[in-house]
């Protein structure tokens, strides 16, 4: 089905040996007579520049092999052109949860055979301000801790960095309230969080049930907020969260969104796809169907 393939590497996302495995894939792909590149990207947006220019030309199939933010540079390429060129996903970096979610595998024959015999399937995209992401918007006291955590540390230390990094100042961090505007549907509230997340899949932060009536091409967003909460009750609905069980709770609000508007007093940070994005406010609404993947 494809015979023009771009492969868009990130080279110092996740563990090196990935980059046999996508030397391994090419040679199996050429060997059926296919024409495939590899780029390798060496700064920031170089995926993204990548990615515009294989649109323009005669590629059938984009391969981002990355972490979520190489993703997020190839979705903000794609969203860029004209031509809906597909899109297919080989995990390398700290949290994976796009990819996760459609239980896309980084071994060589499953992947390779993703790409003979694999299914493409349309999904919804999130646009924050001017900027498009494919899993989460995230704000609040979330981010910093994310933030913080080192590329060096990820490289070698996966989801369990972001962990190590939180624990140094877990209090004074996660317990930081915010005050925020929440416009949706032409009604504003105002409430103080500890963080929110806007997401397009389950999966956030490794955590498989987070968002657990998420859906990727339902033309909608899945909000949750945490408002303010004393400590006991924070570690409450995170054990909760693991089963998915924690909507229930009286400060954990949750809901369908097709656009929402939210002003932090005072500013919050905001990330996309674990990518700092800027401060408040910020405009996050769906683009229904906007990017085609290749799935197993």
């Amino acid at each position: 089905m494809y015979q023009n393939i771009d492969i868009i590497c990130n080279p110092s996302s996740g563990k090196q040996k990935f980059q046999e495995n996508i030397r391994h894939i090419q040679r199996m792909l050429q060997d059926d007579g296919k024409k495939v590149q590899i780029f390798y990207t060496e700064k920031k947006y170089d995926a993204k520049h990548f990615t515009i220019a294989s649109c323009q030309s005669s590629t059938d199939l984009i391969v981002s092999v990355g972490g979520d933010g190489t993703l997020n540079e190839v979705v903000n390429g794609l969203l860029a052109c004209e031509r809906k060129v597909p899109l297919a996903i080989y995990p390398t970096g700290t949290a994976n949860d796009f990819a996760t979610y459609f239980g896309i595998s980084t071994k060589v024959p499953d992947f390779y055979n993703m790409i003979k015999y694999g299914k493409e399937e349309v999904v919804d995209v999130g646009k924050a301000n001017e900027h498009y992401f494919i899993n989460v918007a995230a704000g609040g006291a979330i981010t910093e801790v994310a933030h913080r955590a080192s590329s060096e540390s990820k490289t070698i230390l996966g989801k369990m960095a972001y962990i190590l990094e939180g624990a140094k100042d877990f209090p004074n961090q996660i317990f930081k309230p915010v005050t925020v505007k929440l416009t949706m549907n032409g009604e504003t509230q105002e409430k103080e969080i500890l963080f929110l997340l806007v997401s397009n899949t389950r999966y956030v932060g490794g955590f498989k049930q987070l968002m657990n009536r998420a859906r990727t091409d339902d033309g909608k967003l899945d909000l949750l907020v945490v408002e303010k909460i004393p400590v006991k009750d924070f570690f409450n609905i995170f054990i909760k969260a693991i089963n998915g069980s924690h909507l229930d709770h009286p400060k954990v609000f949750y809901k369908h969104i097709e656009k929402i508007e939210v002003v932090g007093k005072p500013a919050m940070e905001i990330d996309i796809d674990g990518e700092y994005l800027g401060e408040t406010p910020v405009t996050i609404e769906v683009i229904p169907q906007a990017v085609k993947i290749l799935k197993p």
